[in-house]
């Protein structure tokens, strides 16, 4: 787990920036974590308008009500996300959410 970097707020605005669909990406300035604190991170990424743009969902290696010594596997967050790619290949303006593993 050492490679593994949990995202700060901070970290949840670049990423969303980085891979976010948004026309102007330095449009997203801020981040509200809003996940129920059991599993995954989830933040709600704002524009300069305090609009929610892109909701960006990192995946925890081990669950977070918990802590590392309850791991989860990488398969599980790989599961997850091709679900994800699914629903947005049916649903796209409504499953516009980045979740990143890595």
């Amino acid at each position: 787990m050492s490679l593994y970097r949990t995202f700060s707020a901070a970290d949840a605005v670049e990423y969303a920036r980085q891979f976010g669909a948004v026309s102007d990406q330095q449009t997203l300035v801020a981040a509200d974590e809003i996940g129920d604190g059991n599993l995954n991170l989830v933040f709600k990424i704002r524009d300069t308008q305090g609009v929610s743009r892109v909701i960006v969902k990192q995946a925890l290696p081990y669950v977070r009500c918990v802590g590392e010594s309850w791991p989860l596997t990488l398969d599980r967050a790989r599961i997850e996300a091709e679900t994800l790619l699914v629903h947005r290949s049916i649903r796209p303006r409504c499953c516009i959410m980045m979740l990143s593993w890595r």
